[in-house]
This record gives C-alpha cells, structure tokens and sequence, in this order.
C-alpha cells in the first residue's frame, strides 16, 4: 500500500490551498442560510383601498352605496379642495375619489341616466374593482326598483345589500411543490457544484502531475510493483479523496439545512452531488494527463471552476439566463448538475415517472465522466 500513502501525502502537502475554498463555501453557505429564510406566504385575500367619499344628498340609497363599499374600503376624511383632493391623488393618501351628486337618487329611481363623479389614480387594479363593486351594486336595485316598485326605497337597499353579499364560495388551488427543498438546500447544492470542481481538479491533478513527472516515471518501472497495481492505488487514493470531499460537504448540510435534511429531497440532492463528483474527478484525471505544470493546473481549476458555475446557473438562476447561454451550457456537466436539482426542488411525488427528468441529467453526468476517463487514458497511452 506504499503507491496509496504517497498520494495521500501529496493529497495532505496539497490541503493548505485546497482548505481556503472550503472555508469560503462554508462562510457563503452561513450567509446565505441566515439571508434565505422562509418566507410565509398567505392566501389570497381582499385588500381594502383608501378612497375619499362625497356625498351630495342623503338618502337610503347613498347610505345603501356607502354600506356596500365598506367591506373593500377605508374612508378616508378629506376636505372637499379640489386642489387638496388632487395632492391627496398624487400622494397616494387615497386611491379613489367617488362623489354622488345632487338629485342622484331621483334620477336613478325614474330609471334616467344617473353618473357618479369617480376620479382615481391612472391605471389603478384597485379602482377597477371598486367600479365593479358600485356597478354590482346599482344594477341589483335597478332590477328591485323595477321589479318591485310598490316597495320603500330602504326594502329595495336592504334586498340588494343581502344579495350583493351573496358569493359563491372560492377555492384558490395552488400546485403543491417541494418548497423546503427548493430553498436554502436548493442554493447550498448548487453552490457546491464550484467548490468540487475547484477542490478536486486541484487535489487529484497534483496526485498525476507527480506520478507523470519522468524521473518518477523510471523509478516506478524499476520497482516490483506492476504500472497496473500502481494505477489501481493511485486511483483509490483519488477515489478517497474525491468521496471524502463529497461527505464533508454534505455534513455540512445538516447544519446549514438541517429542518430540510430529513425529506426525500435530499436524498436525490446528495445522489446528484455524489455523481456529480464521479464527473468532476473523471475531469481532473484529464486535466493531470495533459499538463505536468502545476500552475496550469490552478488556472484551469479557476476557469473551468467559475466559467461553468457562471453558465451554469450556480450563481445566477438558469431561469435568468439567456437561450444561447444555456445552449453552451449544456456542453458542461455542470448545468446538467444545477439542472438536476431544480427538477429536484420541483418536485411533490417523488415516484419513478416523475423523477424521468432527474434521472436524465444524471445519465448525461456519468456519460461526461465516461468520456472524461476515456480520453484521459488514451492521452495517457498516447504519451507513455
């Protein structure tokens, strides 16, 4: 086991710089646990709006209509000054200024064209439902007006009031999502895509570099110990490595995300994360077999690191991307990984047709690992 402890030490000489970019995960991880708290989201309801009401008369049918905007509106005192009354508009201190003019009420009994004054802030949502609301209102005494005209002006109000109040009941259905998974843990696995790529490119590329090195190269030839068996204890000090990254990582998840940890999310999280990392240590077996520089090695940790995290939709959502961004994307491991767990983060049944998307980007991930390794081993045939 002499092949498998040196690359465990050059693994150790290596942790100094490695070691700063788990620090920064986990410092970005706090931050952004402490920034991306729930969010409590209410059902829909009414919201009352601020209006100014004027009223040229008094009677039961004014007093009807000042009734029947009550439940969807605050009034709001103001002096009749149609310059205050402007200022009042542009301030918003009222949404909506409703004035009955004089002999309303006569003109809307003998069934003429009766008009209520209406001034509202321009393209208001709210003034269209008080408009709505009056209409409704008006056109339910018409009909009793009509209807029933040996009855008393205050019987019509009373009849419409009750049956303006009358609604149909509204269920407001809402998909049910996965939304514990698709927030904080969401972030932190996603954001994990930058630190293995950086961690393990580094670590497992000094571990080639060295054994790559030529005069190490003649030395292992010259030893008992077959080029096959020194591959093999290469590559299971890799594989420690890459899976020891992978599970300190996802400790830390059970207390950056520990009330989300325990659903079945998280299980798909991790399975993604491990395959992922399968990719990305298939990644940098190629990057030790094509360069014997270390300082190469770093830069293109730190370009592949950040270049696909960027296109990728590590640190900007993919849903904030352009097509053509992620069309090159897709060429990269990674985005098939933040794909992964959105479908993830979408989900509520976690059954078999519904994971279909799920396993698909897996698939692509160890295809990408495939043909990593393949094209690291023929570029290393190629040069021995």
């Amino acid at each position: 086991m002499s092949v498998f402890k040196v690359c465990l030490r050059i693994l150790r000489k290596n942790l100094p710089s490695i070691s700063i970019y788990f620090f920064i995960f986990i410092a970005v991880s706090v931050v952004m646990t402490i920034v991306m708290r729930p969010v409590e989201t209410g059902e829909f309801g009414r919201t009352r709006v601020d209006i100014a009401f004027f009223a040229g008369e008094e009677t039961p049918l004014v007093a009807g209509l000042r009734e029947a905007l009550a439940m969807q509106v605050n009034f709001v005192p103001l002096v009749d000054d149609t310059e205050k009354l402007q200022e009042a508009l542009f301030y918003r201190r009222v949404h909506y200024i409703l004035r009955v003019p004089q002999g309303f009420t006569a003109a809307f009994m003998k069934g003429e064209q009766a008009r209520l004054q209406r001034t509202t802030v321009p393209d208001s949502a709210s003034a269209i439902y008080i408009d709505l609301r009056l209409d409704r209102y008006l056109e339910i005494l018409r009909l009793y007006v009509m209807a029933l005209p040996e009855m008393s002006p205050s019987e019509q109000v009373a009849f419409a009031l009750a049956d303006l109040e009358k609604e149909p009941p509204v269920i407001v259905a809402s998909p049910k999502t996965n939304v514990s998974a698709g927030g904080r843990l969401q972030f932190y696995f996603n954001f994990l895509a930058y630190t293995l790529l950086f961690v393990i490119i580094v670590g497992l590329s000094a571990v080639f570099l060295a054994f790559n090195d030529e005069d190490i190269k003649r030395r292992n030839l010259c030893s008992p110990l077959s080029v096959r068996t020194i591959g093999l204890q290469c590559f299971k000090a890799c594989g420690v490595f890459a899976l020891t990254s992978w599970f300190l990582m996802v400790v830390f998840s059970l207390g950056f995300g520990f009330s989300e940890i325990a659903g079945a999310a998280a299980w798909f999280y991790m399975l993604n994360a491990l395959v992922f990392t399968a990719c990305v240590a298939g990644l940098a077996l190629l990057v030790g077999n094509l360069t014997r520089n270390g300082e190469i090695v770093n830069a293109i940790a730190n370009v592949v690191a950040l270049g696909s995290s960027f296109l990728s939709g590590v640190f900007v959502p993919q849903e904030l991307l352009g097509d053509n961004v992620l069309r090159l994307a897709s060429f990269t491991p990674t985005y098939w990984y933040v794909r992964a767990n959105a479908e993830v983060a979408a989900l509520a049944d976690f059954g078999l047709p519904a994971l279909a998307g799920y396993f698909a980007a897996l698939a692509v991930q160890i295809g990408f690992a495939l043909v990593f390794v393949t094209v690291a081993l023929v570029t290393a045939k190629s040069k021995s």
